[in-house]
């Protein structure tokens, strides 16, 4: 047996291996703020891309143009963003954490510049929780095999195992976008919103997703 499993515990360990994790974010963080000081401005931010990177944009991801923690501040002056879209990025992080960055990109962006952000729609699973027909056709189009019973699939759309860290219904994320100092925040429908069609998979994304767009007052 590995000597250090002998002489910690699991819940150790993993906070061990989570401290690690950390510790690689931030110097990929760093690298970022370093590489943000060559961005031409003002520029356009696509935070959350992913593999779909957007030309004419700057790019925000892990192995994108720039890889940045977007718990931190971001490494741009005051009004100097015209745009910040974000697909399937805001849900993963905490509360406390996504109100942190709704008010860097407040703080980022032009006057009169928007933010538009997609995350899970989180009404549409409670709305199947108690329909087992509709349950099982979310099930078998979204979830995994684990999901067995309803419930497992609440939890699987708000966890994710432990990527998900807050869920939102549409009156929830108008709500905060509009006190980080976002004026007229509302519902947009898909195909409506800054550019939900950029991403490989926005069809599936089209019955799932939810769009809330802000005007930075």
């Amino acid at each position: 047996m590995n000597p250090l499993k002998r002489i910690t515990t699991r819940a150790f360990r993993a906070e061990l291996r989570a401290i690690a994790r950390e510790f690689r974010i931030m110097l990929s963080h760093y690298r970022g703020v370093w590489h943000a000081r060559s961005v031409k401005l003002p520029c356009m931010l696509h935070i959350g891309c992913g593999a779909n990177l957007k030309p004419g944009w700057v790019n925000v991801d892990s192995g994108a143009d720039l890889s940045l923690d977007a718990r931190e501040q971001l490494p741009f002056p005051d009004n100097s963003v015209t745009v910040i879209y974000s697909e399937h990025f805001f849900e993963h992080l905490s509360r406390e954490d996504g109100q942190r960055f709704l008010l860097e990109c407040a703080r980022v962006l032009v006057p009169g510049g928007r933010l538009s952000i997609g995350v899970p729609d989180a009404t549409l699973i409670l709305r199947d929780y108690g329909d087992r027909e509709k349950w099982q056709r979310t099930r078998d189009r979204y979830h995994p095999a684990n999901c067995t019973t309803p419930m497992h699939s609440v939890n699987h759309f708000f966890r994710q195992g432990e990527e998900h860290k807050y869920a939102y219904d549409a009156e929830t994320l108008v709500l905060i976008v509009r006190e980080a100092g976002f004026s007229d925040a509302i519902v947009q429908p898909f195909g409506i919103s800054i550019d939900p069609k950029m991403a490989p998979d926005s069809k599936e994304r089209r019955t799932e997703s939810l769009y809330v767009e802000g005007v930075k007052r």
